[in-house]
C-alpha cells in the first residue's frame, strides 16, 4: 500500500481523524477562495493506483446567460422508465431555487435546450450542486437509496467550493458534464440496467472529476516539479490523482457522508468509493485509448444491451466510456455553447503558456498566444478524437449519437472556417505528426494530427 500526502489543493491543513466532524464553509462568491477549512486525509484507505482500471486485465498500461434572458453485484430487476417527464418536473420542483432556476432544471435531461451558462448566472456561480442534486432526484436515486439530502447538499457545496476559478476547468464545466450524462441517460435509457449505487457513482464522479484543477496539464506539473508532481508523479495522472484524493477527503468529512444512513450496505458503499476513484482517474486523456479499447472489447463480447454486461462483463468499462464522452462533449453541443467552451479552453491554455513564458520554459505549442491557431486545434480535436469516439459509443447510445451528430458536424465546419489562414495543417490526413500510441486505438488516418490537438487533450 502506497502512503500518500494530503491532496494538494485542500484549503487548510490536515487534522487528526478525531476532528473530522468540522464541516466546510463554502459560501464565498465566485472568484474568491472559500473560507479556509481543515481536512484530514485518511491514508489508510486512500491508495491511488497508477492505473485507473485496477481490476480490468484487458486494459493497456456564448456569452454567459442571465436570469432575464470492480466487481459488480448480481443484477436486480431492471428499473423501467428511469427518466420520465414527471420525474424531471418533480425533481425541478423539489429544488429550493428561484422560478428562473426551476425553469432551467426542467430541461435537465434535454441536450439541445439546457443552458449551463444561464444556470451559472442564475445560481450566483453555483450551478454544480443544483444540477447534480436535481439529476439524482430525477433518477430516483436519492429516494430509493434514502440518501441524507442535507448531507448530500453539504457535500456538493463543499465540492463546488473547491473548484477553482479557471477559465475552463471550473464548476460550470463539471455541471455541464453532469447534465450531459443526464441527457445521455434519458436518450437511450441505458442507465436503467445499472444498480442505484452505480448511478450515484457516475453522477458524483462527473461532479468531482476535475476537483481543484489548477488550470495546467500534467506535463506542466512534471516540468515545474510542482507540489502535486512531488505527491503523485510516481503514480502518473497527476491532476486526476489529486482530484480523486481531494474528493475522498471531502466525502470522508462528517457532515458530508450522505450515504452512511442509506440503504446501501457496506459492500455497496465500498464498491461505490472504488468505482468513484476509478472513474475520476480514467478521465486523464492519456487513458483515452485504454477506455476505448476496453469498451469495444466488452461491446464485441456482450453486445449492445447493457443488461447483458453482467458481473463478468466489466460494466465499469461502459461507465468509463460514458463519462469520457460526457467530459469531451463540448463540440457536440449546439454551436453557440460549443464556441463559448472553445473560447474558454483556449484562454486556459494561454494561461498555461503565460506561466511557461514567465518560468523560461519552452512553450507548449497550443499555449502560445503568438502562434497557436485555436480553430485548427478545435477542428483537429473534433475530427481525430470526438467523431471516432462518438462512433464507438453508438451501439449503446444510438439516439444520443443521432442527436449530437449534426452539432458535431456543424462545430467541425465552424472551427475549420476559423482556421483559414493558419500556418500548418492538422486537419488533413497528410500531417506527418501522430497521436501517441497511448491515445489510440484510432483507425488509420485518424491517427494523423499535429501537436496542437495533443496539447488540447492534456489539461
Amino acid at each position: 500500500m502506497t502512503t500518500l500526502s494530503p491532496p494538494v489543493g485542500v484549503k487548510g491543513t490536515p487534522i487528526s481523524n478525531q476532528d473530522q466532524q468540522q464541516q466546510i464553509q463554502t459560501n464565498s462568491p465566485r472568484g474568491q477562495q472559500p473560507a479556509p477549512v481543515r481536512i484530514s486525509f485518511n491514508t489508510s484507505n486512500s491508495t491511488l493506483e497508477s492505473s485507473p482500471f485496477p481490476s480490468d486485465s484487458s486494459m493497456e498500461n456564448s456569452e454567459e446567460g442571465n436570469c432575464t434572458a470492480r466487481q459488480n453485484p448480481p443484477f436486480k430487476a431492471m428499473t423501467p422508465n428511469l427518466i420520465t417527464k414527471s420525474s424531471i418536473e418533480s425533481a425541478a420542483a423539489a429544488s429550493d431555487t428561484s422560478p428562473e432556476v426551476a425553469s432551467i432544471l426542467d430541461k435537465v435531461c434535454d441536450w439541445d435546450s439546457f443552458d449551463v451558462f444561464k444556470l451559472d448566472a442564475c445560481t450566483g456561480g453555483r450551478p454544480l450542486q443544483v444540477v447534480t442534486l436535481c439529476l439524482l432526484r430525477t433518477l430516483g436515486v436519492v429516494e430509493r437509496l434514502q440518501l441524507d439530502v442535507t448531507r448530500l447538499s453539504e457535500f456538493l457545496a463543499a465540492v463546488e467550493g473547491h473548484y477553482t476559478p479557471q477559465h475552463y476547468h471550473n464548476s460550470t464545466h463539471a455541471a455541464d458534464v453532469v447534465q450531459a450524462l443526464g441527457a445521455m441517460m434519458a436518450a437511450d435509457q441505458w442507465a436503467s440496467a445499472l444498480e442505484d449505487w452505480e448511478r450515484l457513482a457516475i453522477i458524483i464522479g462527473a461532479a468531482v472529476h476535475d476537483l481543484g484543477h489548477p488550470g495546467v496539464n500534467n506535463d506542466f506539473h512534471v516540468r515545474t516539479n510542482s507540489e502535486a508532481a512531488q505527491a503523485y508523479s510516481t503514480l502518473g495522472s497527476i491532476n486526476e490523482n489529486n482530484h480523486a484524493a481531494l474528493a475522498s477527503s471531502l466525502l470522508d468529512l462528517r457532515g458530508n457522508d450522505f450515504f452512511m444512513s442509506s440503504t446501501m450496505d457496506a459492500t455497496e458503499a465500498t464498491q461505490f468509493k472504488s468505482l468513484l476513484k476509478e472513474l475520476i482517474l480514467s478521465t486523464d486523456m492519456a487513458h483515452h485509448g485504454g477506455v476505448i479499447k476496453s469498451f469495444k472489447a466488452s461491446l464485441q463480447q456482450f453486445g449492445s444491451e447493457l443488461t447483458n454486461w453482467s458481473e463478468d462483463a466489466r460494466r465499469n468499462a461502459a461507465l468509463r466510456m460514458f463519462l469520457h464522452c460526457a467530459d469531451i462533449s463540448n463540440p457536440a453541443r449546439p454551436l453557440e455553447h460549443c464556441s463559448e467552451w472553445g473560447r474558454r479552453v483556449q484562454e486556459e491554455l494561454y494561461g498555461q503558456g503565460d506561466k511557461e513564458r514567465e518560468l523560461g520554459l519552452v512553450l507548449t505549442p497550443a499555449c502560445d498566444r503568438g502562434s497557436s491557431c485555436p480553430g485548427r486545434s478545435q477542428a483537429a480535436f473534433i475530427k481525430h478524437l470526438m467523431q471516432p469516439t462518438i462512433a464507438v459509443l453508438a451501439p449503446l447510445a444510438p439516439k444520443f449519437v443521432e442527436t449530437v451528430t449534426p452539432h458535431i458536424n456543424a462545430s467541425l465546419e465552424h472551427w475549420r472556417a476559423l482556421s483559414n489562414g493558419c500556418s500548418g495543417d492538422c486537419i488533413s490526413n497528410s500531417s506527418p505528426n501522430k497521436l501517441p500510441e497511448r491515445m489510440g486505438p484510432l483507425a488509420g488516418s485518424e491517427r494523423n494530427c499535429s501537436s496542437d490537438v495533443i496539447t488540447y487533450l492534456a489539461p
